[in-house]
């Protein structure tokens, strides 16, 4: 029965040094770590413009070489004005990113326990703040916030 022959000093050495740049490389990747908060309140306000109020969650998460992320938020969200619109407001490194949750207030007395998710894209490996701001999307008076969770899972 013939036999193999075995593989060459060359062979396994070019091998192993592959093998350790890879390990290398991967050692030098930001490691992805997910973050979440939660904040009780309840906060409010009848800003038309967007305002940072607290307390609110704020997280930071290590967003690995996929650049993107799955973010979560939910919020009760009421108004003892009818009409009145809550909207809350993802950033990302302090720069606007999206509305991620908003509720529209019924003609009578209401309230909602929302939630959504997003996915950014884009954000360079490493780490990044995720925080939320607030505003009135609609109506006058003051729009409330309570239990509200702030989630991030780099993907």
């Amino acid at each position: 029965m013939p036999t193999a022959n075995p593989p060459s000093k060359d062979y396994l050495f070019n091998q192993i040094a592959d093998l350790q740049a890879r390990i290398k490389n991967l050692e030098q990747q930001p490691k992805v770590q997910a973050a979440s908060a939660f904040s009780a309140g309840p906060i409010s306000t009848s800003s038309g413009t967007l305002v940072a109020l607290s307390p609110s969650p704020s997280v930071t998460a290590i967003i690995g070489a996929s650049g993107s992320c799955v973010v979560s938020c939910s919020s009760m969200m009421y108004s003892y004005t009818a009409g009145n619109q809550s909207v809350v407001w993802l950033f990302i490194d302090g720069n606007l990113n999206a509305g991620i949750l908003q509720y529209q207030q019924p003609p009578t007395y209401g309230i909602a326990n929302c939630g959504g998710f997003l996915q950014p894209t884009g954000l360079s490996p490493g780490s990044h703040t995720f925080s939320l701001r607030y505003n009135l999307g609609a109506g006058s008076g003051l729009v409330y916030f309570q239990n509200i969770f702030l989630g991030v899972q780099p993907i």
